[in-house]
């Protein structure tokens, strides 16, 4: 931008701070890195009150250090102010170890409130597992949740959840019973499914009565699962799903056999507005001859038009499915 002389010499005699609405400032500030605005709240209380919204809009605590200073921000003056700007909260510790002590956890959870929160992450663990029910009720506001586990834990969550507010939720499918899902409007779940899982129809049952879900997904942390099983609890809990995904954490794709292909393709002729059905894993995989099986599922489900199942995505053409790499 260039400046004329004038407005070079107008702003020489008034600082921006007084030149720019407030609104055009704190515009400014949502876009700025975290270094910029922690440097502005050094400069003025003007620019303290307008960088303050923005630097903890989103607040993801990696180490313990952060956790700390979190801690001594919110107990001090400015805490009800740091309070009001959280949107999202992120206390994870998937890539590096946030060793936390079971009384800083108990500072970051038990009394505090953020009132416009609307997305949590969190990593449960054996010390805090009694502190989520009632820090997740004190935020209504919450329309995305996360939660996974490091370790297999017998949670109990002690107490019934309530977000009425709630669009997506991920999380280990035993946590579900520990929510109640009546007044949510859920279009998007994700279900991490870890070894030894047997029940699957009542977690889906419990998603019966969610008109608007549209994405189903299964993270599979353990070695097997039936999937066709789980496809055929869908189709009597939830048979106006749009997608379903089954993603393995584990360098193993999970897929269907030639003899459950059939089974499957039952389940899928009451699934009537299935768009896509995915099977992903994390390695590569040469090349399967599915064709057979898809031109099963083809004419079991009028509406599915994408598959993705052995490394190959297949898409409905008009007389059954072709692999997209060869369109």
């Amino acid at each position: 931008m260039v400046l004329t002389r004038s407005a070079a010499k107008a702003l020489a005699r008034k600082p921006i701070t007084e030149s720019l609405p407030n609104e055009v400032l704190a515009s400014v500030a949502m876009e700025a890195p975290n270094q910029s605005l922690l440097a502005l709240c050094q400069t003025s209380r003007l620019f303290r009150d307008i960088a303050t919204p923005a630097l903890y809009r989103s607040v993801v605590l990696s180490t313990p250090n952060e956790a700390q200073n979190f801690i001594r921000t919110m107990q001090g003056s400015r805490g009800e102010s740091v309070s009001g700007s959280v949107r999202r909260f992120t206390l994870l510790d998937e890539e590096v170890p946030l060793d936390l002590t079971p009384e800083v956890v108990v500072e970051l959870t038990s009394d505090s409130h953020f009132p416009r929160l609307s997305t949590f992450r969190y990593t449960i663990k054996s010390t805090s597992v009694k502190l989520m029910a009632p820090f997740l009720n004190r935020h209504q506001t919450i329309t995305s949740l996360s939660l996974t586990q490091k370790q297999l834990l017998s949670v109990d969550l002690s107490h019934t959840i309530q977000l009425p507010r709630l669009k997506r939720w991920y999380g280990p499918i035993s946590l579900l019973s520990s929510f109640d899902l009546h007044a949510a409007s859920l279009n998007w779940v994700d279900l991490i499914v870890y070894p030894h899982m047997v029940d699957f129809a009542t977690p889906l049952r419990q998603l019966s009565k969610q008109d608007d879900l549209e994405v189903l997904e299964f993270i599979c942390a353990a070695d097997t699962v039936d999937e066709t099983a789980i496809v055929g609890h869908i189709a009597d809990y939830l048979p106006s799903v749009q997608v379903i995904k089954f993603k393995a954490m584990r360098r193993v794709y999970p897929t269907v056999s030639q003899e459950n292909a059939p089974v499957m393709a039952k389940h899928l002729e009451k699934l009537k507005a299935l768009l896509m059905l995915e099977f992903v894993g994390e390695n590569e995989c040469s090349f399967h001859d599915d064709s057979a099986i898809l031109q099963l599922w083809h004419r079991a489900c009028k509406t599915l038009t994408l598959v993705n199942i052995n490394g190959t995505e297949w898409g409905r053409i008009t007389k059954g499915f072709m692999a997209l790499r060869d369109l």
